[in-house]
């Protein structure tokens, strides 16, 4: 059986990721800022800690499973894998949501006869959707441990 760690992630521990991350988001590629302790207000661009493999589906707070997030990409992943994150971003656009209303809609009046033919179609489509990558991605030499 192995164990979590379950504890928040230190200040030593948070500086030495954001330094790692060199204060850029690991998903959008930002430049992120410390948290501001004389406004006490959080903007979209202020560096937080993300944990790649969600803490709620067993992540652990080990520094391969951190990365630096600027708020606004933390709060949009919330406790979804980075793939299931990858997916959403994907479908998000308007030929993206075009995309899935056009599956579930085809997938309900269309018999089984027809649904090869709409099944070619849908991933014809998908295939014009843009691919993904986040900036983390792009700028690791090590695989990290949750791939």
């Amino acid at each position: 059986m192995t164990s979590t760690n379950t504890n928040p992630a230190s200040k030593a521990q948070r500086l030495r990721i954001f330094t790692r991350d060199s204060w850029k988001c690991w998903y959008c590629g930002d430049d992120v800022v410390p948290f501001s302790v004389e406004t006490a207000t959080a903007t979209p661009q202020t560096a937080v800690i993300d944990h790649v493999h969600p803490k709620v589906k067993g992540g652990t707070t080990k520094d391969d499973n951190l990365v630096c997030a600027c708020w606004k990409c933390n709060s949009a992943k919330g406790g979804k894998s980075v793939e299931e994150y990858r997916q959403k971003l994907r479908y998000s656009n308007s030929s993206g949501r075009a995309v899935a209303h056009l599956q579930a809609a085809l997938g309900e009046i269309m018999g089984a006869m027809h649904y090869i033919t709409v099944a070619q179609i849908i991933s014809e489509l998908e295939v014009q959707l843009p691919d993904v990558v986040f900036h983390g991605e792009k700028s690791r030499e090590v695989t990290p441990l949750w791939q």
